[in-house]
C-alpha cells in the first residue's frame, strides 16, 4: 500500500491509542458514490420541478451527509411547495434507481476494513440513506460481514435518523458507557455535516478528503483529514495481514 500522509491536528497520541469504536459514513467513505448520488438528484429534481440541473447539484453538494429526504426539502424551499408525500415519492424514486446499480468501495476499502476489524476495532456504520439502501449496498460491496451495526435514516422515526439518535444505539450495541464512547470512538466521514456531527457527540472527527476539500473537513472540526482508509490503517498502527 502506498505511504499514507494525514493532514493531522493537535491530537494526543493516547487519543488515538484509546480508539476502539469506529463509526464509517457509507456514501463518500466506504463507497465511491457521490458524484452518482448527485447526478441521480439533479436529473429527478430537474425533471419534476424544472430546477435547473446545476442548481440541484450545488444543493446536493452543499448538504452532503444529511439525510435524503432532508437533503430534497432543502433544495426545494421555499421557492417550491412540496408535501411530505411528495418528498418521499422523490425519495423512493432515488433510491430505486440505486438499487440497480452495483455500489463501487474505494480500490483500498476492503482490505483496510479487514484489517481494522481483525485488529479488534468495534465498526458500525451510520448514514443517511434509507435502511434498506444502506444494506443492498454493503451487501453487493462485500462489505456487510465486517460490521457489527448498520444503521440507515428513516426520517419518520427520530430515533433513526443519523446523527445522536443513531450514535446512542451505536454506543449501546457496543455496550460503551456516554464517557467511553466520547473517549474510544472516532467517526470517519467525507463531509463537513459528518465532521459536525462527531464534533458535538465528542467522537474523534477523522474526514476523508476527495468530495470536499481538506479545508472545508477542517472548517468543520476535521481533528485528522486523510485521503483513503490506508491512512486509519497506518494512523492506528494496525499490522496489514495477508
Amino acid at each position: 500500500m502506498n505511504s499514507p500522509s494525514p493532514f493531522t491536528s493537535t491530537i494526543k497520541p493516547s487519543r488515538i491509542r484509546e480508539l476502539l469504536v469506529l463509526v464509517f459514513d457509507l456514501d463518500g467513505t466506504l463507497v465511491d458514490s457521490m458524484a452518482q448520488h448527485a447526478e441521480i438528484f439533479g436529473t429527478l429534481l430537474a425533471a419534476d420541478f424544472g430546477i435547473p440541473k446545476a442548481d440541484a447539484l450545488d444543493h446536493y453538494r452543499q448538504t452532503a451527509g444529511e439525510p435524503l429526504a432532508v437533503q430534497i426539502r432543502k433544495a426545494l424551499s421555499p421557492t417550491i411547495e412540496v408535501t411530505h408525500t411528495e418528498i418521499e415519492s422523490i425519495a423512493a424514486h432515488f433510491v430505486a434507481i440505486l438499487c440497480q446499480q452495483r455500489p463501487i468501495p474505494f480500490p483500498e476499502v476492503p482490505k483496510a476494513i479487514r484489517w481494522l476489524k481483525e485488529a479488534g476495532f468495534k465498526l458500525a456504520v451510520t448514514s443517511g440513506g434509507p435502511p434498506a439502501l444502506v444494506e443492498t449496498k454493503l451487501r453487493l460491496s462485500g462489505l456487510q460481514k465486517y460490521f457489527g451495526l448498520a444503521l440507515g435514516t428513516e426520517i419518520s422515526r427520530p430515533s433513526m435518523v443519523k446523527g445522536p439518535a443513531h450514535f446512542i444505539i451505536i454506543r449501546e450495541h457496543f455496550g460503551l458507557s456516554v464517557d467511553e464512547f466520547k473517549r474510544r470512538g472516532a467517526m470517519i466521514g467525507d463531509t463537513p455535516h459528518d465532521m459536525q456531527l462527531a464534533k458535538s457527540e465528542g467522537l474523534l472527527a477523522i474526514g476523508r478528503r476527495g468530495w470536499c476539500e481538506a479545508v472545508d473537513l477542517l472548517n468543520a472540526g476535521a481533528d485528522i483529514v486523510i485521503k483513503s482508509l490506508e491512512d486509519v490503517v497506518a494512523l492506528l498502527n494496525v499490522r496489514p495481514s495477508h
